[in-house]
């Protein structure tokens, strides 16, 4: 059986006290900085995925200016 630290976290929303338990394990091979860039990393893969913001182009990525522009 793997060994448990665990912590409390109070956060008071409007009139309500939530007391949250956080719970590490100590053998868990991935440390709390890349467990936090894993999800930020995870999360904005499905958003860019769910949006297909990322593959719309609105202008031509040409060297030539359009006509009549001003350079």
């Amino acid at each position: 059986m793997s060994k448990h630290t665990s912590a409390f976290i109070r956060k008071k929303i409007g009139n309500t006290v939530y007391k949250v338990s956080v719970h590490f394990n100590d053998r868990s091979k991935e440390n709390i900085e890349d467990k936090i860039l894993r999800l930020a990393k995870n999360d904005a893969e499905n958003i860019l995925q769910s949006t297909r913001i990322c593959d719309i182009m609105e202008l031509p990525q040409t060297g030539r200016l359009p006509e009549r522009s001003s350079s």
